[in-house]
C-alpha cells in the first residue's frame, strides 16, 4: 500500500536525483551545506530517501541552482529550470511542498504534483511569449 500512495514522490527516487543534482553542480555534501539552508546530516537524510526537502530547501535549490522540482519528483524534463522569477519560484515550492505532505494519504499525487507544475511552466512560457512579443512591437 505504501508503494501506491507515494509512487511518484518516492523518497529514494528524489534523494537519487536529489544527488545527481548536487554532484553536477560539483559540491560535496559539506559544500553544499555550507549554504546554512541545510545541514550535511539532512543532506544525508534525503540522499538516502529518509526525507523531502522541505519548503525553504526547495525554494533555495530553485531560487540558487534553478533545479527544475518537476525534474526532481518525476525524473521528467530537463535537470535546470530556463529563467524563473522569485514570484513563480515561491508559488512552485509552497504548491510542490503541499503535495509531497499530501502523498501520505493521496494515491493520486503523481497526477496533481504533475498537472500542477505543467500549468506553472505553461504559465510561465506564456508570459516570457507575451513579453517577447511586446519587445518587439517597440
Amino acid at each position: 500500500m505504501k508503494e501506491e500512495i507515494i509512487q511518484i514522490a518516492n523518497a529514494s527516487q528524489v534523494g537519487f536525483r536529489f544527488r545527481q543534482f548536487r554532484q553536477s553542480i560539483l559540491k560535496t555534501q559539506t559544500e553544499l551545506a555550507e549554504s546554512g539552508v541545510f545541514s550535511q546530516r539532512r543532506i544525508s537524510f534525503i540522499e538516502n530517501g529518509l526525507s523531502f526537502p522541505n519548503l525553504d530547501e526547495l525554494s533555495y535549490l530553485v531560487e540558487t541552482y534553478k533545479l527544475d522540482l518537476n525534474w526532481l519528483v518525476s525524473g521528467e524534463g530537463e535537470m535546470f529550470l530556463a529563467n524563473i522569477t522569485a514570484k513563480e519560484t515561491d508559488e512552485t515550492c509552497k504548491v510542490f511542498h503541499e503535495m509531497i505532505e499530501e502523498a501520505h494519504t493521496d494515491p493520486g499525487i503523481k497526477e496533481a504534483i504533475l498537472l500542477r507544475y505543467s500549468e506553472l511552466k505553461r504559465l510561465k512560457e506564456f508570459e516570457e511569449t507575451k513579453s517577447g512579443n511586446k519587445s518587439r512591437k517597440k
